[in-house]
Parts: structure tokens; sequence; C-alpha cells
């Protein structure tokens, strides 16, 4: 019941409880004289008691009621609270997780290791310098090396194997830069990686060893972002955008 139509309801029976001994101790339609039955006072009392019961019965269910929503409210609060501090608990075990993850991650760019590739060697004169120079690129410099030295045997390959499909080339050269195999069966290629690796030590020896655990560790951290059911379509774009400026 609405509370203000049982406010009403209560205000009229107590109007109706003041006015109610003259009304029934009146001539009436009926014939009826109540002020002919007996004492005043066991009229009135006759009269006013089923009256006072029901605003009893009224008065009682308006606290049981008033009290059914004090306590619904206090459930809803206590609701509202338990989900606020379970948001914030997988907010937090969310962040410490990704950050964990990110660690992992910077650790692995930071042990990256290559060589430089030498700017005085020339594929056309290949054994009047060494490839590589002495002194390693750490970290995230390493990556222009990297990519310097995939270019490099791309060129290598494309030098013998001109005629072949620029996706065939790049296959061959970056097993080449990922294993520092040679999956070509062209006899004047695999004499010149023979030379150069005689030549040069630090030449085809590939990347897979670290790749592999950078590669590893960067799918894990987005796949848990991408799959992560608690994070926003925003929340996964700017995440995954700000993976790639730490970059």
């Amino acid at each position: 019941m609405n509370k203000t139509k049982l406010l009403y309801i209560t205000i009229v029976f107590i109007v109706f409880s003041f006015f109610a001994p003259w009304i029934f101790t009146q001539p009436n339609l009926l014939g009826l004289d109540f002020s002919s039955t007996g004492q005043i006072g066991d009229t009135i009392g006759g009269i006013m008691s089923p009256f006072i019961a029901i605003l009893g019965i009224i008065l009682t269910y308006s606290a049981f009621y008033i009290q059914y929503e004090a306590n619904k409210q206090q459930r809803e609060q206590f609701n509202k609270e338990l989900k606020s501090q379970r948001e914030q608990f997988l907010r937090t075990q969310l962040e410490h997780q990704f950050y964990e993850m990110l660690k992992i991650h910077r650790s692995n760019v930071d042990n990256l290791v290559c060589y430089k590739k030498n700017d005085l060697y020339n594929i056309q004169i290949p054994f009047l310098f060494d490839l590589f120079e002495k002194k390693q690129s750490k970290g995230i410099k390493a990556f222009s090396h990297l990519i310097n030295e995939l270019y490099f045997y791309y060129r290598i390959v494309s030098k013998h194997l001109s005629k072949e499909e620029t996706k065939e080339k790049m296959s061959i050269a970056y097993e080449l830069f990922w294993s520092g195999k040679n999956i070509s069966s062209n006899k004047e290629l695999k004499e010149e990686i023979n030379l150069i690796k005689l030549a040069d030590n630090k030449a085809f020896k590939g990347h897979s060893t670290q790749l592999s655990h950078y590669y590893r560790q960067l799918f894990q951290t987005v796949k848990f972002i991408v799959y992560h059911k608690d994070i926003k379509a925003s929340g996964k774009i700017k995440t995954i955008s700000f993976l790639q400026i730490i970059e």
C-alpha cells in the first residue's frame, strides 16, 4: 500500500473517532436510539471499540510496513556496497595481473640483444668487412638492427633467387633470420651463406630463442586484454593502444 494513502486513511479514522459518539447518539433514519440503551459511557465504548481496534491494526500494519521498507533499503544498500567492493577488487586484481604481465614483457624487451650490421659491409664485395660490428645493441634499440638484419638477408636471397616471387624470397630470408637455417636448395646461395659464416661467426645465428619469449608474452598480454569479460570494449582499445606506445 502506498504510504500517502495509508496516512490519509489513518487521519480519517482519527478524526472520525472524535465525532463518532455524537453521530451515533443522534436520531437516525433507521430509528435506532443509542442514547437509551444504557449509560452513555457504555454506548461510547461500544461504538468506539471497533474503530479503535481497526486503528490499532492499521498502526501495527504501518509499523511493520515501515520496518519492512527500512530493511529493504538496508539490503539494497548492502548489495550496492558489496557489488562496489567486488568491482573494486576485480579491478585491482585485473590491474595487478596486467602490470605483472607488462613487467615481464618489458623485461623481455630489455633482454633483447643483437649485433649492429656494419655500414661498411658491401653485398657485392661481401668479405672485405665483417657483416656485423662487435658491439651489441640491447633493449628497444635492438629492434631497428633486427629489421636491418632481416632486410639484409632478404637482399642476399634476392641476389640469387631474383626470379622467385617476393613471398617465397621473404620466407627464405625470415627462416635465416629466425633460426639461421637455409631452406633454399640454391647452391650459390648456400655457398655465400657458408662463406659469410666463416668470415663472421656472428652471422646467421638466428633469433628464435629470444624473440619467441618476446612474441609469446606479447601475445598472452593482448589475449588477456581482448578476452577478459570485465574489460569494456573502449577499455580494451585504450589498453592495447597503451601497450603499443610503450613498445
